[in-house]
């Protein structure tokens, strides 16, 4: 067999294409699985806490898109390859803080705007150098980038052609905060795409972010003091072309800055790792309403640990019914169903808070589903859905951990479930901006992970001694609502709605009493492996 067809195969296989392949061989290969390989070390590199802290690793996956990019010139992955090493430099130089590393994703970026000049990447690439440059605090060549995206979009509406025209920058319209002693979010909400840089300063503890030609909105207060929280105040403060947002500490705690997009928020949290046998005292501003159930006292800690608190979501709600049955059967309507029944399966087996998302049909934003697990110390969170397809024959129960997709049915599931988050058009950029704040704590995927396994066993077994059905297992796929989770957590796809006989069993209120009380039956497995664990 010939070297080319020996690699082909090991490729078809989805075995690693090593970087250093010959150039003749990397052009007669897809550019589409030049691309998806390379793309998966990546996903392998994000996953990995040791690999991450390591350049050389991230250096190795660059490589991997060079080849795409250097072979492919002429197609979208091209492309694609290109703009995501600049994404890969820029991300470096965010961790390892090596000038050279910013540079270098500047030019990358620069070079995605003159060689692919009609592509919808062009103007993200821009942006990003506006990025960059303001983190290196070059602010007049961050207002410059920013202005030359504005310019082409006003160009593009006929509104306007003028070189002198400047980015008009964004408003600050809102930030809305969640805390308790331990843990504190605030969500800065903008009415628009621009740069940001943070830095940590003590003496006193602080953290400060600079917006790019940013102000705030009248109603936004530029001041403000709170009694509870790991934050005490945040302060407003103004420079020629930014706006800076000062956040005064109580402690010394550890920080975390994502920005999101559509609509764009920065979200930053503080948080301290609870002392152990702490009990959970939630005080909430502004943060979704919960329906908790308390108990007198706390399990006592068989083998140096104890599950405290367990948070059950149900999907969707309010606006947002989730998937519809052919007979008009609403996922919310089953989830919110199903989460109540969980809860009082729980509460007689479990002395612990047990506290629901949601206990009506309502609205609520898959962001403050997983605030409201981290603002009450949760030990756990699960979250209900009913899984849909445009295969009316598919069936079965199946249960999510959150990681990288490896099938399209999983790519399917999350982006359905996903909808309502309205994520960038850009993949790539959705990629990093939530795979790298979540992947890096390896204990707690694994942890996932173990109570996915034993929820999804108990569940297909106590069904199973109701009705046939069948198991799909557990899968991983990037889903929203488990995102910053900082407990372990899983998403449950009880059975398929858009399956007709399927729909039937989620109206039935028996074979619902049947489900929450195997998917309890696998949280007490887990929670006796727990303590095990802990022991041991």
């Amino acid at each position: 067999m010939s070297l080319y067809k020996t690699l082909f195969l090991l490729f078809s296989l989805h075995l690693v294409i090593p970087a250093y392949v010959s150039d003749s061989f990397a052009s007669k290969v897809s550019p589409e699985a030049l691309y998806q390989d390379a793309r998966s070390d990546y996903y392998s590199l994000l996953a990995s806490h040791k690999k991450i802290q390591e350049r050389r690793e991230w250096l190795m996956v660059i490589d991997k898109f060079n080849i795409v990019s250097k072979n492919h010139q002429n197609t979208k992955r091209g492309a694609d390859a290109l703009y995501t090493q600049g994404l890969i430099y820029e991300n470096m130089y965010k961790r390892f803080n090596i000038a050279s590393d910013g540079n270098k994703a500047v030019l990358l970026f620069l070079e995605v705007t003159k060689k692919y000049s009609s592509s919808p990447l062009v103007d993200d690439a821009q942006r990003h150098i506006g990025d960059i440059r303001f983190m290196q605090r070059k602010d007049g060549s961050a207002e410059k980038s920013y202005s030359t995206v504005f310019k082409r979009s006003k160009a593009g509406t006929g509104a306007i052609n003028s070189s002198a025209q400047k980015f008009p920058g964004v408003r600050i319209t809102n930030i809305t905060r969640f805390s308790h002693d331990d843990y504190s979010r605030f969500v800065i909400h903008l009415s628009g795409k621009t740069a940001f840089r943070a830095k940590r300063l003590v003496k006193p503890d602080r953290v400060f972010v600079d917006f790019l030609l940013a102000s705030p909105e009248k109603e936004v207060s530029t001041t403000s003091f709170f009694k509870s929280g790991l934050v005490k105040s945040i302060r407003f403060g103004k420079s020629y072309n930014s706006t800076r947002i000062v956040f005064d500490l109580n402690k010394n705690a550890y920080h975390s800055i994502t920005p999101l997009s559509n609509p764009y928020r920065l979200v930053v949290d503080f948080g301290l790792k609870p002392p152990a046998g702490n009990s959970v005292s939630a005080s909430k501003s502004s943060s979704p309403r919960a329906t908790e159930n308390r108990v007198a006292s706390i399990a006592p800690v068989t083998g140096g640990g104890a599950i405290k608190t367990i948070v059950i979501d149900a999907g969707h709600g309010g606006r947002d019914p989730g998937a519809i049955g052919a007979v008009g059967l609403k996922e919310k309507d089953v989830t919110l169903a199903l989460a109540t029944k969980l809860r009082s399966a729980l509460q007689r087996r479990l002395r612990c808070n047990i506290v629901l998302t949601r206990d009506r049909d309502k609205t609520l934003a898959l962001d403050d589903r997983t605030v409201l697990a981290n603002s009450v110390n949760a030990d756990l969170f699960i979250s209900i859905h009913a899984n849909s397809s445009k295969n009316r024959r598919a069936g079965g129960i199946e249960t999510y951990f959150l990681s990288p997709a490896r099938s399209q049915d999983e790519l399917e599931t999350a982006a359905r479930e996903n909808m309502i988050a309205n994520f960038s058009e850009n993949p790539a950029d959705n990629d990093i901006a939530y795979i790298m704040s979540d992947m890096a704590n390896a204990q707690k995927i694994n942890e996932s992970v173990m109570l996915a396994r034993t929820v999804q066993k108990a569940m297909v077994k106590g069904v199973s001694q109701l009705v046939k059905t069948r198991d799909k297992g557990v899968k991983q796929a990037m889903f929203y609502v488990l995102w910053r989770a900082e407990m372990p957590s899983i998403l449950v796809e009880a059975n398929f709605i858009s399956n007709r006989y399927e729909e039937r069993l989620l109206r039935n209120g028996k074979y619902l009493d049947r489900l929450a009380e195997s998917i309890s039956n696998g949280v007490m497995e887990y929670v006796s492996s727990y303590q095990v664990a802990m022991k041991n």
